[in-house]
């Protein structure tokens, strides 16, 4: 599932890295990795837009969930 693929990518994630979730709003698989993404405290900031997540590991950013209605 989508966690596995979350703990494979996290060696690579670094101050800076950002990273897009698809099919948060429509995929119960994809939904649940949008929760564990959005657990961890090295992401400053993650932007809900339904269909895609974009989450930013990002420190000096204040840890911030928003939701993004278009």
């Amino acid at each position: 599932g989508g966690e596995k693929a979350y703990e494979n990518l996290q060696g690579r994630l670094a101050e800076g890295s950002a990273v897009v979730v698809e099919g948060i709003g429509s995929c119960p698989c994809a939904a649940r990795l949008w929760n564990v993404i959005r657990q961890d405290e090295r992401v400053g900031a993650t932007f809900d837009l339904y269909d895609y997540g974009l989450v930013y590991f990002e420190s000096r950013l204040n840890k911030e969930d928003y939701v993004i209605c278009y």
